[in-house]
């Protein structure tokens, strides 16, 4: 599976975007982990800006462009240090 999974997503002369490689990566680690949302985030200087997900909720929070504050984020509760 990860020959066919590399294969699929690194392919550089597929002609997929890498939005819809992302979002195919996030999928398969979501169902893997059997998770009910996956997503990628972007850190500004206060807020945690959802990107790219793969939600199969009703919640509508966890939305492409939606924000929460930093300091409320596990991210930022529980930082990892070296």
């Amino acid at each position: 599976m990860r020959d066919k999974l590399s294969k699929h997503l690194f392919d550089p002369q597929s002609d997929a975007s890498i939005e819809s490689k992302l979002l195919k990566l996030l999928s398969l680690v979501r169902k893997h982990l059997s998770m009910e949302v996956a997503f990628i985030s972007e850190f500004t200087n206060t807020d945690r800006v959802f990107k790219v997900l793969d939600n199969q909720t009703t919640n509508t929070c966890v939305s492409e462009g939606n924000s929460d504050p930093i300091c409320e984020t596990y991210c930022k509760k529980y930082p990892i240090t070296s």
